[in-house]
């Protein structure tokens, strides 16, 4: 998966040289899916104050493998931890860093409740709103 960002820990991401927390800073707000054009957005809100962005999407493009666990849409839902899993691997107990990651690793996102999205697409990117 290509993107412009990279998983810095197990709780935020990286990108243009900011570090944006998604545990501890930011809610997952909505998930939108739009099946004719292959694409899945991700939308976070800050729940702290002070936060830097305020609004941003991560949008998948030409999404080929989506896991939605069943739970994972109720609300309060956060993120826990952020990683990879190759394609094969089940086991969602255990995330494969950045460095670790092949590019047809699925990016895994642990929920709260052990609720979790886990997703690949062709691209990946950040788009941020005031």
């Amino acid at each position: 998966m290509l993107k412009d960002f990279v998983i810095a820990d197990a709780v935020g991401i990286q990108m243009q040289g900011k570090y944006i927390d998604l545990h501890n800073e930011f809610d997952l707000m909505q998930i939108r899916l739009s099946p004719q054009v292959h694409v899945l957005e991700l939308e976070f809100a800050a729940s702290r104050p002070n936060a830097s962005p305020t609004k941003f999407v991560i949008q998948f493009v030409e999404v080929d493998w989506l896991q939605i666990s069943p739970c994972a849409l109720k609300s309060g839902a956060d993120i826990v931890e952020l990683g990879y899993k190759e394609p094969l691997d089940n086991d969602h107990d255990w995330l494969m860093s950045e460095e670790q990651a092949s590019p047809e690793a699925h990016l895994f996102l642990r929920l709260s409740e052990d609720e979790f999205i886990r997703l690949h697409a062709k691209f990946a990117k950040v788009i941020v709103s005031s």
